[in-house]
């Protein structure tokens, strides 16, 4: 879709802005929603440089400018690594070339960058621009010139095709995989002609289509790559190093020999920036340029603190130091071209100071997606205030969709591809553009797909459990059980002997390679353990078992003891609990909702622990309202029903009332006695409490941290709930579990802590998952904005107005008052009343209460709220200072809006002036991403990967993690446990597959995006009723799946048989089978001969150099062969 819409007679303040840009060489506007951002960069100036901060939303807004424009625009990403064993793969090098071509030969409007991209040194704009070289149908060109242009250009000459920048030559035909196609392009020459240009298959190689002409050009980074090296070499001998340091700089320079295109040699040729690229007619457009400002110093900050980190080493050269340019001459370098800033707030910025400004009137669109009949409200209402109405729809069917049903509601509507400049009333336009604004100086409204849609989750694979952290991407660390941590550099399909088979290929130290089979993934992880870069482990292994042995031995002087305590906690028989069916029920009666399924599945999880012998230890995870306390009440209840005592611990004062109050009231009428502890008690009461808990007179429980004192003791406790535990320490925890360990521990948390979240996911704790929200329940909106008044007063008014309340998160004590009174003078029309946790109980509790019944609008108060307070009348909160809060603790703010089937806004505030860190900027990044209702799990996982898991067996906090990554590190506690205990290590091995048929999944059958998780459940098949069941989530998510992937998981299904009865070798091919055992110690079982003897006709036991049974086929077909194999392996299962 395109549309001129910037003319005076028409929206004369996008006209404003466009003039100002040509007149003025900086100008800004003021007032700009996101969304309108996105409109006014696509049809501000021919050519634009969209500059944002953030790296995933830059790739969101090429994909929306492209929709507003006349040509598409790209995305550059940034790339700043100088280690030379991080070398990018060619894939994502291709991508950024791809997007330098397309540049400088005008086939986009704009490209849109991080801050970072700015800085980053690029190919040398004059050698990259030469190299491009057109070729067309019947042009003159030699062969022989052709094929060196190639080397020259950095394709590599091979005799098959298996990749990006490789290229063949057969006789008068070259095969080219060139990096703008996502097959081979094949040049036929008749001598020097050539005589036609042709797209073919990149499996079969034959023939797809037609091409007139075609553009070859560079895909390496180093042009001068003997005079790059020869400088690098000069400096090097300059350097004053330790000996190690000069070693290692030493190898690396040696390795650069033999790869000589490396971006680490870029200090030592002629580079450019992006500048030295763009037209000069180009248009920098700035999002909020404090945000580029601040992330462009911080970037260049944490790369020379870096750096010289790696110069000390040997790892890099000083020149490196200019790898990515200062701020000060960024600037410089981009001056030329004429800048525009966008700001949503009004503020200055030092980075960016305008001649001239426009202040846009503009303001969000609301969600409609919830609410049809205020879309059609609203659209009556513009069509009386004149405004002009664009409705954007994913395709024709959706627009028609949309038409039609607008229609019935007697709201009229037309289609239009493209709108004519100054259109008025209201059109749909079939584009996708996902998100809208209001602008009430233009009198225009675009709302987009996403604010009109419902998005019906897609569905994906299930990951598992155990292997969450799997999500390899290329460029991501990875560790393999036995050769050690690993550089992914993705999947790579490759045809041999062996059939065409995808590989996961890792790089390891001084270059070496490992291809991990598909259907071995179950032996990778991916490192999680520090933000900084793990060191890479020498290939077999044997320097990967020192360091595990080194770990495990510490885990052993550092934590025998807490071991020791998990063990006997897991080993431990505790009490089997009986169900009455008919109490069950009756209980459940006083529910006032219906269960939701993953309440009953979780129910069910905490009964099957309940009703057997193992003592409870568990993780209930829900959002916030999901109904995880309902869960809890149900388990209680069974646990008085059979005698005993249970507890609820709570954090906070409030929350442990809330608790008395639901099970009192929902116990009264089984004669169950509920008591509270806590500091709303009198010592009389407490004491009186005390004393009936341990004659067995109180049944239930509810307290906060007083419930832990020595003289709390209870005649026979069974159960203890742990209500949001992230509120509690490690101190804490671990009192609880070593004073009672025969006590079933049921934790509850919306997010809990990394440790204990990752103690779940290892299988230290077992974890049960509520995330289907209550029916009518709706996502709230999440706004991350800088401070202003005049937001804080437009939000306050606009939820009273709709006969609503406030929330207004303030955390600190002292000047709260000065705070609340600042507030009644900025928004005089509303009711305030605050609170906080050092308030007198009686004040505390009369205000919290008072605004629970209404009598105010607004109510201020620290982040006591966090956990307790429910007020479904309250549907906006205001967090200040939100950049200093952790991600959980704003989950969890979040979740006291949105409580009722009213639409909620969560607005997260930051001042002005605030520089943030960048964990700060990923907390704040992670609440904006995860808005979906049951997001509590995931805002956990992205809290564990922001701060790691620390220590899960003490508070101390230690670097083993860093050197084996977290899985291997619970795996080798998990080791350390069993040897405690006594139990004998069982020997592991990996078995080898090697079957020579095709086996793999294609890119067309499973995104990119997906494989990986798939190559880990196919990994886990262990039975054939494991593969018939992924086999069926296939067809149900993409179709039916293509007989090379049903092949893989049959191999991999045969894999686990053969580990399982000893076989570490397996081959296979179409006339022979050769199955190789660990150790003889596998000969022992008993049916083993009872397969040899009905095979004996097909397979005999060679035992001249290692134990092998070796089969004779005569068929020539390898999968039924593969089935023989499977059959005789069956058979000593």
């Amino acid at each position: 879709m395109y549309c001129d819409f910037f003319s005076p007679e028409t929206y004369p303040v996008y006209e404003e802005i466009a003039l100002n840009t040509r007149r003025n060489k900086f100008s800004a506007a003021f007032g700009v929603q996101s969304a309108e951002k996105i409109f006014i960069s696509a049809n501000v100036n021919d050519f634009v440089l969209f500059v944002t901060s953030d790296y995933i939303a830059a790739q969101q807004n090429a994909r929306e400018l492209s929709a507003y424009s006349k040509k598409p625009f790209v995305f550059l990403p940034p790339r700043q690594e100088v280690l030379l064993y991080k070398n990018e793969g060619l894939k994502s090098k291709a991508e950024r070339f791809v997007t330098l071509y397309k540049v400088v030969t005008g086939q986009v409007c704009g490209v849109v960058t991080t801050p970072e991209g700015l800085g980053q040194l690029l190919p040398y704009a004059k050698d990259f621009k030469k190299s491009i070289l057109r070729i067309s149908v019947g042009d003159t060109l030699d062969l022989t010139e052709f094929v060196r242009r190639l080397t020259d250009n950095g394709f590599l000459k091979v005799p098959m095709i298996e990749g990006l920048g490789q290229f063949t030559v057969r006789g008068d035909i070259v095969d080219v995989f060139l990096p703008q196609y996502s097959s081979p392009v094949r040049f036929d020459f008749f001598d020097d002609t050539v005589e036609a240009i042709k797209l073919v298959d990149k499996e079969t190689f034959v023939s797809v289509k037609s091409i007139e002409s075609v553009d070859v050009f560079a895909i390496k980074d180093i042009f001068n790559q003997e005079g790059a090296l020869k400088a690098a070499r000069i400096e090097a001998e300059k350097q004053r190093r330790s000996v190690n340091a000069y070693n290692r700089l030493s190898t690396l320079l040696s390795s650069l020999e033999v790869n000589t295109d490396n971006p680490w040699l870029y200090p030592f040729c002629e580079n450019s920036l992006l500048s030295d690229y763009l037209p000069d007619n180009t248009l920098i457009v700035w999002d909020e340029p404090q945000t580029v400002s601040q992330k462009l110093d911080r970037t260049y900050d944490g790369f020379k603190d870096r750096l010289a980190f790696l110069l000390k080493n040997g790892e890099i050269l000083p020149s490196h130091f200019c790898q990515n340019t200062e701020p000060g001459v960024v600037k410089t370098k981009y001056e030329d071209f004429h800048q525009l800033g966008l700001q949503t707030l009004p503020y200055k910025c030092a980075f960016f100071t305008p001649q001239k400004v426009t202040s846009v009137k503009s303001s969000a669109v609301l969600s409609y997606k919830f609410d049809f009949n205020q879309l059609v409200t609203d659209l009556k209402l513009w069509a009386v205030n004149e405004y002009s109405v664009a409705l954007f729809a994913a395709d024709s069917d959706q627009a028609n969709a949309l038409r039609d049903q607008l229609d019935k509601s007697g709201a009229a509507v037309r289609i239009e591809r493209e709108p004519m400049r100054g259109f008025k009333g209201a059109v749909i336009i079939p584009t996708e553009v996902s998100r809208g604004f209001i602008s009430h100086s233009a009198r225009l409204v675009f709302v987009g797909c996403d604010d009109l849609f419902k998005h019906s989750s897609a569905k994906k694979l299930k990951p598992k459990k155990e292997k969450v952290f799997l999500d390899l991407k290329p460029g991501d660390y990875a560790v393999h059980e036995l050769h050690g941590i690993g550089l992914c550099e993705g999947v790579v399909t490759k045809t041999g002997s062996f059939g065409t088979k995808d590989f996961i290929k890792l790089l390891y130290r001084d270059g070496d390679v490992l291809y991990v089979p598909a259907e071995n993934t179950g032996m990778l992880t991916k490192y999680s353990g520090s933000d900084a870069s793990p060191r890479l482990s020498r290939i077999g292994g044997a320097e990967f078992e020192r360091v595990k042995a080194k770990v495990k031995s510490q885990i052993k002087e550092m934590a025998i003891d807490l071991i020791k305590l998990y063990a006997e906690r897991k080993h431990a028989r505790g009490f089997k609990y009986k169900i009455d069916p008919y109490l069950d029920e009756e209980f459940e009666s006083g529910f006032d909702y219906v269960a939701t399924p993953d309440q009953v599945k979780c129910i069910q999880e905490i009964d099957s622990d309940l009703t057997s012998d193992k003592i409870m230890d568990r993780l209930l995870v829900g959002d916030v309202g999901f109904g995880k306390t309902e869960v809890a009440l149900r388990a209680a209840f069974k646990v008085v029903a059979n005698g005993k005592q249970a507890a609820f611990l709570a954090p906070t004062t409030i929350l442990a009332e809330q608790h008395y109050e639901s099970l009192y009231d929902r116990c009264k009428p089984f004669d169950i006695k509920v008591a509270c502890l806590n500091r709303f008690r009198d010592k009389e009461q407490q004491k009186k409490i005390i004393s009936d808990l341990a004659e067995g007179k109180v049944d239930i429980l509810v307290g906060t941290h007083r419930l832990l004192s020595k003289d709390v003791v209870f005649k026979d406790l069974g159960m203890l709930v742990l209500d949001e535990e992230q509120r509690f320490g490690v101190e804490d925890k671990e009192k609880i579990k070593a004073l009672k360990t025969n006590v079933d521990v049921l934790s509850m948390s919306a997010t809990p802590i990394p440790r204990t979240l990752y103690m779940a996911l290892s299988g230290m704790k077992d974890i049960s998952l509520i995330t289907t929200p209550p029916k009518e329940r709706v996502a709230v909106e999440t706004f991350v904005v800088q401070e202003s008044d005049a937001l804080i007063r437009d939000t306050i008014l606009r939820e009273k107005d709709r006969g609503g309340q406030v929330f207004v998160v303030y955390n600190r004590v002292k000047g709260i008052e000065f705070f609340v009174s600042r507030l009644k003078e900025l928004v005089p029309e509303v009711s305030v009343v605050y609170a906080h946790g050092q308030m007198d109980e009686e004040t505390l509790e009369n205000n919290v209460f008072a605004f629970s019944q209404g009598e105010y609008d607004v109510l201020v108060c620290t982040t006591i709220i966090e956990n307790g307070i429910d007020i479904p009348n309250a549907n906006t909160i205001i967090v200040f200072d939100s950049d200093r809060m952790g991600l959980g603790q704003l989950y969890q703010l979040r979740g006291r809006v949105g409580r009722s089937d009213k639409a909620a806004y969560a607005y997260f505030l930051y001042r002005e002036d605030r520089v943030m860190t960048q964990d700060a900027v990923s907390r704040l990044s992670g609440i904006m991403e995860y808005t979906d209702l049951g997001s509590g799990f995931k805002i956990a996982m992205k809290d564990l990967e922001i701060r790691g898991a620390g220590n899960v067996l003490g508070r101390e906090q230690h670097g083993h993690m860093v050197k084996v990554g977290y899985d291997m590190y619970v795996k080798l506690l998990n080791e350390a446990l069993g040897e405690i205990e006594g139990v004998n290590k069982k020997s592991t091995f990996e078995t080898s597959m090697s079957v020579a048929v095709n086996a793999f999944v294609s890119e067309d059958y499973v995104p990119s995006r997906e494989r990986m998780n798939l190559y880990q459940r196919i990994a886990e098949i262990k039975t054939e009723e494991q593969k018939d069941a992924l086999l069926a989530e296939l067809t149900d998510i993409y179709g039916p799946p293509p007989k090379e992937t049903v092949r893989l998981t049959e191999i991999a299904l045969l894999k686990s048989l053969c580990n399982n009865v000893g076989f570490c070798d397996v081959t296979i091919d179409d006339k022979v089978g050769r199955l190789c055992f660990y150790n003889k110690e596998y000969l022992q079982r008993e049916g083993f001969f009872v397969a040899m003897d009905r095979f004996k006709n097909k397979c005999k036991l060679d035992m001249s150099r290692k134990l092998t049974v070796i089969f004779t086929f005569s068929g020539g077909d390898v999968v039924r062969n593969m089935e023989e194999i499977k059959k005789f392996v069956l058979l000593f299962q």
